[in-house]
């Protein structure tokens, strides 16, 4: 929401205010600190004034309150990290977002307020802005806290009655449900913001009885917790002194800090109530491996138990039904498999809870005939971030019957089970990726930053962690083997896809294909592919990793040049056993290119490799680096790969489309059966 520019209840020219606020920021930290007083909880603030409504104030809000209820209070000083300043509390007033210099604050120091909530402290966070400061950017990995814009007048009490943050609310109850009877200024709601969704974090308060709209909610991090709320419980004075809410609300805003500081000790002293999260937002549903006779589904119910899912027929006939069980185990993931379906069929399928209520419904089309001439698009990209993209939406537009993700899908960078499950969740809930997935099937590999750690092969200690992640979190057919690797792969009409895993088990032993040089894809996955693709009936055969196929250059060590005899082994393995069709599709690089591998010596076909980066919307120009084989390149954002194979055609062949999000075609190449070794 837009707030008028001013500063102590002063209008200021933009330059102007922020000098102001500077200096006042200044002032407030170089001012010497006292003794830190026996016994006492210290807190540092940091608030925000503005000119709404004659210069409503948090000047002295947080500060003036917690003084009363004995706290010792400082100004965080905005130029030491949170680590620095020796304080057992930081309070976040009500809208700081406003200011560019607490934007940079939190930008600075992330990880120490990470630290510091870690090592025993408590982090407040009061109402902020949901168009500048939706997700706070110190919030750890393991939680969502999305902040939204909506007006709340009406908030109920769902935490326990004897947490210190909900038995200092003044109640006022109606039918048996419990209502927090604050009234701000007249035309004020209750709250300006809301939150949805939330992970990871217990609800004390909410608009609904569901807590779908949290208001206030708290999170344990290592020895320390945090609080965020969309309150305004700190900014009840004018400028002048005077209130700007009632007696009564005034009171209740005294009574909310006051319960602050016991809350803080109670951190502090290792002795907070324990926090357990609250119902968490269903996700999904998802498609996973789909072919000509099967389904995979994926979905993650708010609560354990048993759900159903019926598959018919869209046109009417004979329905499917199959039960499995959510379990805390699996983080309550369900992946349901369905057999025996007919072949290019449109179905509707129904998720049901253990009562019969329906929870999700959706519709989808299993594969053509493996050999009946037909025509498949699939949309390919890497490196996306937790965030909504019209990216996703574009590969709808496109016609895609399938979405393909090569890695960094998303960013994890931890081998931290509870960590990679709730970036898998955040993804699966990026509102245009979940439309798309709900009808469209996505299959998936990974790279280093889903995998556990930039650049990491299968040395990586702790890889176990992501890898039960991901494999609670897509519905394939297959997870590689033994509980090993995640590849595997998918046959839809005249394309099949291998997707590989690059980075389980590389670096483990020595190359099947040369001893001497260690593995990429280890023995048993270097098995499989070879076997595959010799049974491969497909016309065009992908195969996919999240590295590039070339030499990424520098001092890169995750690419498929430092496998370079596995690589060519690989390729020369292809052509002399005559495999036709074969592309290479990669990622990683955050640029896109098209190169062409030529045939040695004029024996087989030129290998045309496909590297399409970034999903997001962040480029690496400089990994863009020349190489005698490339052909084209594009350092672009939002950027995806549609191949289009279409047998249907007098000329079959495979068209290369790499797409901007907004529907700019970069490049595009189109190869002939006979380009790829076929007839």
């Amino acid at each position: 929401m837009r707030r008028p520019r001013a500063f102590l209840g002063l209008r200021l020219p933009r330059v102007r205010l922020l000098a102001v606020v500077l200096a006042c920021l200044c002032v407030f930290s170089a001012a010497p600190r006292e003794a830190r007083a026996e016994g006492k909880l210290r807190v540092a603030v940091f608030e925000y004034v503005d000119a709404k409504e004659r210069g409503a104030t948090g000047t002295d809000g947080a500060v003036l309150h917690l003084r009363k209820a004995g706290a010792e209070v400082v100004y965080l000083d905005i130029t030491r990290s949170p680590l620095e300043q020796d304080v057992d509390v930081i309070v976040f007033g009500a809208f700081c977002d406003a200011l560019r210099a607490w934007r940079g604050y939190i930008d600075r120091h992330r990880l120490d307020i990470q630290s510091f909530i870690a090592a025993g402290g408590l982090l407040v966070e009061m109402a902020q802005s949901d168009d500048r400061w939706a997700l706070s950017r110190w919030l750890p990995k393991e939680f969502t806290v999305r902040r939204t814009d909506r007006d709340v007048h009406t908030v109920r009490l769902v935490g326990p009655r004897t947490h210190p943050m909900v038995a200092w609310a003044p109640v006022r109850k109606v039918k048996g449900e419990r209502f927090l009877h604050w009234k701000p200024a007249a035309r004020d709601p209750v709250s300006w913001e809301g939150f949805a969704p939330v992970e990871g974090v217990q609800v004390l308060m909410s608009e609904d009885a569901q807590l779908t709209r949290p208001q206030m909610v708290v999170g344990a991090y290592g020895k320390g917790q945090f609080l965020m709320t969309s309150l305004h419980v700190d900014r009840v004075y004018y400028p002048d002194g005077s209130l700007r809410v009632s007696k009564e609300s005034a009171a209740a805003s005294r009574a909310f800090f006051k319960a602050l500081v016991k809350y803080g000790g109670l951190v502090g002293r290792g002795k907070a109530p324990p926090v357990v999260p609250s119902l968490q937002a269903p996700v999904g549903p998802v498609l996973g491996h789909i072919d000509d006779s099967a389904v995979h589904v994926w979905y993650r119910p708010s609560v354990p138990g048993v759900y159903e899912l019926a598959v018919r027929p869209a046109a009417g006939g004979t329905i499917f039904r199959v039960r499995e069980e959510s379990l805390t185990s699996r983080d309550r993931t369900v992946h349901w498999q369905m057999a025996g379906l007919t072949l290019a069929t449109d179905y509707v399928y129904t998720i049901r809870d253990s009562a019969g209520r329906s929870l999700a419904e959706a519709s989808f089309t299993t594969a053509p005939a493996p050999e009946v001439p037909s025509r498949v698009r699939l949309a390919l990209g890497s490196c996306a971030k937790v965030a909504d993209s019209a990216v996703w939406d574009r590969m709808v537009s496109a016609g895609a019957d399938a979405i393909v993700l090569l890695g960094d899908t998303p960013y994890i960078d931890s081998t931290r089970l509870d960590t990679a499950r709730a970036r898998h969740r955040r993804f699966l809930q990026t509102p245009s990726l979940a439309a798309a997935v709900r009808e469209i099937p996505l299959w998936s590999t990974w790279d280093d930053h889903d995998f556990g750690k930039d650049g990491a092969n299968g040395l990586l200690r702790g890889k176990a962690g992501p890898r039960q992640a991901y494999t609670e979190y897509r519905a394939q057919a297959r997870y590689g083997h033994d509980g090993q690797g995640i590849y595997t792969r998918v046959r839809h009409g005249p394309v099949e896809v291998f997707l590989l895993d690059a980075r389980w088990f590389a670096g483990t032993e020595p190359s099947p294909a040369a001893p001497k040089q260690p593995t990429c894809l280890g023995r048993r996955q270097w098995a499989w592919l070879l076997r595959a693709l010799r049974a491969s009936s497909a016309p065009f055969k992908v195969l996919a990793t999240g590295m590039v196929w070339h030499d990424k250059g520098g001092k890169a060590t995750d690419d498929w040049a430092s496998y370079l005899a596995e690589r060519d082994a690989l390729f020369a393995w292809i052509r002399s056993e005559g495999i036709t069709g074969c592309v290479l599709v990669g990622g990683d690089l955050q640029a896109s290119q098209h190169l062409v591998h030529p045939a040695p010596g004029g024996e087989g076909y030129a290998l045309h490799e496909m590297i399409v980066s970034p999903l997001h919307d962040g480029v690496l120009p400089a990994l863009d680096r020349d190489h005698p084989h490339k052909t084209w390149s594009a350092a672009e954002k939002h950027v995806f790969l549609l191949l289009d194979a279409d047998t249907k055609a007098s000329v079959p062949a495979l068209t290369a489309s790499w797409i901007r999000a907004d529907g700019k075609v970069l490049h595009k190449e189109r190869l002939r059966s006979k380009d790829l070794g076929g007839e």
